[in-house]
């Protein structure tokens, strides 16, 4: 028999009484308790708790070949939904204590499976919610973070992008910073800056959407176009074109190039994005058609794309 015991970090313990542990026919009894641990405050993200009706989903420890249901596993699901929540700690007799690392998806140092099980009707899909870290605070994609203006994208045009291509990439605006979400290394870069932030997808607790009876759901979200269609240049004081990306005469390359400039248009053909190359600071204006050096303020014209 197998028992497990685990405690809050507030040293408070959970009471999940007692439960049963099935597996292949087998049953173990355990006593469920919990340490939660957080990596940022969950800033103004609503809190999300726990709910009897509607459970979707089944957490579950894999040991060898045998996969053990966890029982009252919503203490784990009610954390997991927290963007600051970045795992839960369980106490065990057989392990002694695991800890369930909710962005790897892994049991850390131990050789046991984790899995988050999902059963839903056909076409239904549970809610995903986008984060950012900002200043040690979570905050969702297309709330008020720290700056006075709001992402260009919200939840669900990261999400549709995040399904269109989870290994592909999300560009957005804020104000005239250029932004872009790597879904493989779950970072944000600012394109002007480099800065980078933490990235987290989290479901919505207990939030299913269901399938449309009146036909598909259609959301305004820009999908990235193909690279290397579409090539961008600018025009030096030497009168030599190049193509953002490449050096130049200098050997100076900018830290964009056509491919994300093209993505940034897309988004927003009558605003201006920001980068740097070197040490200088450019903004590049699509509407007036100019790249400015914000030291020096020199204006330098550039070709509106071209096609390859």
């Amino acid at each position: 028999r197998t028992r497990l015991s685990c405690f809050s970090s507030d040293e408070a313990t959970v009471d999940a009484g007692r439960a049963e542990l099935k597996m292949f026919g087998a049953a173990f009894n355990e006593s469920l308790q919990f340490e939660d641990s957080y990596d940022g405050d969950d800033g103004d993200v609503q809190n999300q708790t726990s709910s009897a009706g509607g459970k979707h989903y089944q957490w579950m420890l894999q040991d060898t070949w045998q996969w053990l249901n966890i029982s009252h596993d919503d203490v784990i699901e009610t954390h997991y939904c927290q963007p600051g929540a970045k795992g839960i700690s369980l106490f065990t007799s057989d392990y002694g204590r695991v800890f369930l690392d909710f962005d790897t998806m892994k049991v850390q140092d131990t050789q046991l499976g984790l899995s988050r099980h999902v059963s839903l009707s056909g076409g239904d899909t549970e809610e995903y919610l986008w984060y950012y870290l900002d200043n040690r605070r979570w905050y969702e994609y297309g709330a008020q973070g720290t700056s006075s203006s709001k992402s260009s994208v919200t939840s669900p045009d990261v999400e549709q992008q995040y399904t269109l291509n989870p290994n592909g990439s999300c560009p957005f605006i804020v104000g005239n910073a250029s932004y872009c979400i790597d879904f493989t290394a779950m970072m944000q870069k600012n394109l002007a800056t480099g800065i980078q932030r933490r990235v987290r997808r989290r479901p919505k607790f207990n939030s299913v959407i269901k399938r449309s009876v009146t036909g598909p759901l259609h959301t305004s979200v820009v999908t990235s176009p193909p690279a290397g269609v579409w090539k961008w240049e600018f025009q030096g004081v030497d009168g030599v074109w190049t193509e953002y990306g490449l050096k130049n005469i200098q050997g100076v390359a900018g830290s964009v190039n056509s491919d994300d400039i093209e993505r940034n248009y897309q988004l927003s053909p009558q605003g201006k994005m920001q980068f740097k190359a070197g040490r200088f600071s450019y903004t590049l204006d699509f509407v007036s058609k100019s790249l400015t050096n914000l030291l020096h303020l020199l204006l330098f014209v550039y070709c509106p794309r071209n096609i390859v």
